[in-house]
């Protein structure tokens, strides 16, 4: 059996975790304009500090990643 290139690994990685963050989020009914919804009308932020972290966490992880020329 041959080996994978590293991109390839990367790519099958990346989508096993999307499918699983995907399904978590399915489940959990997570839903981000209910999260401004409860900011706005409510004053909770729970929800959307689970946004931002979602949305900050793949430029953390890629960050590492690009290297300037």
């Amino acid at each position: 059996m041959t080996e994978w290139e590293p991109v390839y690994k990367v790519a099958m990685l990346s989508f096993m975790f999307g499918l699983v963050f995907g399904a978590v989020l399915n489940k959990t009914n997570y839903c981000t304009i209910g999260a401004v919804i409860d900011w706005v009308d409510k004053g909770i932020k729970g929800r959307l500090r689970a946004w931002l972290l979602m949305v900050k966490n793949p430029f953390l992880a890629l960050t590492p990643s690009v290297k300037p020329d």
